[in-house]
Parts: C-alpha cells; sequence; structure tokens
C-alpha cells in the first residue's frame, strides 16, 4: 500500500548515500505485501491515480525480483493442512470465490470455514472489539500478554 513515490525516494536515497547507481545501492531491499490487499490512498484520487501510485507502475518494477510464498502459515500454524481453506482465502482475495445466485440486495454468502460470519455491522463491532464501550476503563497489563 506504499505510494511508489516512497520506495523510489529510498532507491534515490540510497544511491547518492552510497554513490552508487545500481537498484537500491546494491543493498537487498526486502518488500512484502500483498498486492490483492489495500491499494495506496490518493486523496480524490481516480482509479487511475490510484493505479498509477501503485509500485507496479514504477520504473523500479521490472528489476524487482518477485517471490512468492507457498505456505499458508496461518493456516500452517493452525494445523490446517488437508483442508482447501488456503485455496478458499486466495480465490476470495482474488474474487473469484464462487457465490450463488443472489439478487442485488443480497451479501454474498462465504462457507463457514473461512470464519465466523455475521450480518450486520453491530454484531461485527462486538465480535471483533468485545466490551468496547469499557476499553478506556481497563487496565492493559501489556508485559502479561507477551509471555
Amino acid at each position: 500500500m506504499s505510494h511508489r513515490a516512497h520506495i523510489e525516494a529510498v532507491d534515490r536515497t540510497l544511491k547518492d548515500l552510497r554513490n552508487s547507481s545500481a537498484l537500491m545501492s546494491g543493498i537487498t531491499f526486502v518488500l512484502a505485501g500483498d498486492f490483492r490487499q489495500t491499494l495506496p490512498v490518493i486523496n480524490r484520487g481516480t482509479r487511475a491515480d490510484i493505479i498509477k501510485a501503485c509500485l507496479k507502475s514504477s520504473p523500479l518494477w521490472t528489476s524487482i525480483e518477485n517471490l512468492k510464498l507457498r505456505t499458508n502459515m496461518r493456516a500452517h500454524l493452525h494445523g490446517i493442512t488437508d483442508s482447501d481453506f488456503p485455496q478458499q482465502l486466495l480465490k476470495l482475495g482474488e474474487g473469484i470465490f464462487p457465490t450463488p445466485n443472489l439478487s442485488r440486495n443480497c451479501d454474498v454468502l462465504l462457507d463457514e470455514s473461512l470464519g465466523q460470519i455475521v450480518h450486520n455491522l453491530e454484531i461485527l463491532i462486538d465480535t471483533v472489539y468485545p466490551d468496547i464501550e469499557n476499553l478506556n476503563d481497563k487496565d492493559f497489563n501489556w508485559e502479561a500478554l507477551t509471555q
């Protein structure tokens, strides 16, 4: 979701600091992300403005080696090996998750295995942030959470 100008600025800065013309001044620079996630935010930008701001639109993109992760670590760490959960997540992210024929006013129906399904915003907020009304009254002990 970083604007391409930010990565290009890092490239120019490294080249200047190290007096080198190599990409990122020859330093191995690791970028991580998922292009199915959030795009760069361009205030009042058109779709074309947003695409132009993406790293894939940068001249640097042709020099970047794109590596893909092959193991869904979230599924792996939870012992999900024989399920099609990782494939379902990829289909959902790519916008090709199969849905039944629904009217325009209906929500997309998802498989329960993808997660807990909620039917309105209030339930979503209560599920993600339980007891949010009393959040300011809570005493958070961060050390206990990290042990």
